[in-house]
């Protein structure tokens, strides 16, 4: 809790979280962003989210994009031990890709944007932009096939049972369309999106 609480700024949920290794397909079709603000109260900053990772994952990355469908968004950040990064994750889509043959254990503490934790930012010499980890046009393209046909698969199984084929694909579109309620997606329940 000392490291969630450090920056000083105000804490939303903290927990340490569990990832098995994955295949880059699986992590782009993870991709999602999250619903953080949507029920801020008037007057607070924006929540973003800390990643702190607590296993030695080099060849792992946290794979963020500005467009969820367009691959000349996406920068990919390795994750070593010890490796922070604070990510406005309603705006970004974003998923872990976990290279390996034992789980990745991270630390995820949302926070509330504002002075405390800028100043926690620059006091680490945070950075806005790093290098992207390598990955060859024929690997990317492997995996945007594999999350394509993952996704048709998921659309028309949900299509089959009546229900809505955008509900939880990671966009909030369903989310968005009925309020943020959740209603009429056919489950009657908010749109649940997955861990980093």
């Amino acid at each position: 809790m000392a490291r969630a609480e450090e920056p000083g700024a105000n804490i939303g949920r903290c927990r340490v979280i569990e990832l098995q290794p994955n295949l880059y397909g699986e992590t782009i079709y993870n991709l999602h962003r999250d619903d953080n603000n949507r029920l801020n109260p008037e007057g607070t900053g924006w929540i973003v989210r800390g990643f702190f990772n607590l296993t030695h994952n080099p060849d792992s990355v946290m794979v963020l994009r500005e467009d969820k469908d367009d691959p000349s968004t996406e920068t990919r950040i390795a994750l070593p031990a010890g490796a922070q990064l604070i990510v406005d994750t309603q705006r970004l889509y974003h998923a872990v890709w976990h290279q390996g043959d034992e789980p990745r254990y991270c630390l995820i503490t949302s926070w509330e944007s504002g002075p405390a934790l800028g100043a926690y930012i620059e006091r680490y010499h945070g950075v806005g932009r790093v290098d992207s980890y390598t990955m060859s046009d024929a690997a990317i393209a492997q995996g945007e096939a594999l999350a394509a046909e993952k996704r048709a698969a998921r659309a028309a199984a949900l299509a089959a049972r009546g229900l809505d084929p955008t509900f939880g694909d990671g966009t909030m579109r369903a989310a968005e369309r009925d309020d943020g309620m959740g209603e009429g997606m056919g489950m009657g329940e908010a749109e649940v999106l997955s861990e980093a």
